[in-house]
């Protein structure tokens, strides 16, 4: 914003003015779209950065601690090449403002996590700066361009904090995943011989209520191949019991851990009349009930029992058990 601010003050803000006050909207809107292009595209880019606290200049450096070394150039730093989409705003940065530093080392670890306090350093050491070059002129400019641009400013704010809401949702919470898990039921309670199946399940969650309390509503598909030669195709409804919640950035909250119980129905595709399969006769209904939990940024683990309602081996109502993990979307 310095950078923007210093432009203009060096004789472009006449030009600015004239267009601010003009009545024109169509001309008004050209002109700014071209003080845009040939004065201010440059110095957007750092008015955002030190803003936002954009991740190729807050995530480089431990700026004050004593493991850093001041440059003067960004010619100094062997990491920061000028085909990178953030070298003219680290550039600016350094040579402009004196308020970024690099690695004893020469390199500026651009792709590398910030933490908390290097931000903190980072925003210190450029606000200490900022008093050099404000003068009441500044002041006044500054407090143009905040009417101008503030609604598009604080627009952008709130995209960025939806986006970082949604990510970290999907990250610490259980929310919609694909999975793959083992499957197995016991026709005469043993797990040897013939009356013992077992196959892949294919199966997912996708919810489809929750209210701000974390309980959900979910539809829960599977698709198993048993080694009896059989293709189960079965689905559920679920109602969903948050175990653990975590709070978000924004005060609301997620599901980390469910239990989960419900109905469905299922059978064998193809199968002839009459015959068994892993959730009855024919196509039959069961119950389940199951749990879920996430496990790290992308993966859930997953457990559930289906309970026939009918029998799924002559005379016997064997429970189904399934066991996997799966992939968050």
């Amino acid at each position: 914003m310095l950078c923007l601010l210093r432009v203009w003050c060096s004789g472009n803000i006449p030009a600015f003015q004239a267009v601010v006050a003009g009545s024109n909207p169509t001309t008004r809107f050209a002109s700014l779209h071209f003080l845009y292009n040939a004065k201010l595209a440059p110095c957007l880019t750092l008015l955002f950065m030190i803003k936002s606290f954009v991740a190729a200049t807050a995530a480089a450096v431990a700026f004050a601690a004593p493991s850093v070394a001041q440059v003067t150039s960004v010619t100094q730093l062997s990491d920061v090449e000028p085909v990178d989409w953030s070298y003219q705003a680290i550039s600016n940065l350094i040579e402009t403002y004196g308020c970024v530093a690099g690695y004893p080392n020469g390199t500026f670890k651009p792709d590398q996590a910030a933490s908390r306090q290097e931000m903190a350093a980072l925003v210190n050491a450029c606000l200490d700066n900022i008093t050099k070059f404000y003068t009441a002129s500044d002041a006044a400019l500054a407090a143009a361009l905040q009417a101008e641009f503030g609604k598009e400013i604080a627009a952008l704010d709130e995209r960025v904090e939806e986006l970082e809401v949604a990510q970290e949702r999907r990250e610490e919470g259980v929310g919609n995943y694909v999975g793959l898990g083992f499957t197995g039921y016991s026709a005469d309670g043993s797990f040897s011989g013939d009356d013992y199946n077992s196959g892949a399940t294919l199966t997912g969650r996708a919810k489809v209520w929750e209210n701000s309390n974390n309980f959900a509503v979910s539809l829960r598909p599977e698709l198993t191949f048993v080694d009896n030669g059989q293709t189960a195709l079965g689905g559920a409804l679920t109602v969903d019991f948050p175990l653990k919640r975590k709070e978000l950035i924004d005060g609301s909250t997620v599901s980390a851990w469910n239990a989960y119980a419900g109905i469905g129905v299922g059978g064998a595709i193809g199968a002839a009349d009459g015959s068994y399969n892993m959730y009855g006769e024919d196509v039959d209904g069961y119950g389940v009930i199951g749990t879920e939990v996430s496990l790290v940024k992308n993966f859930v683990g997953f457990a559930n029992i289906k309970l026939p309602f009918g029998d799924n081996s002559v005379d016997n109502y064997a429970p189904v058990g399934t066991l996997g993990a799966g992939w968050k979307f």
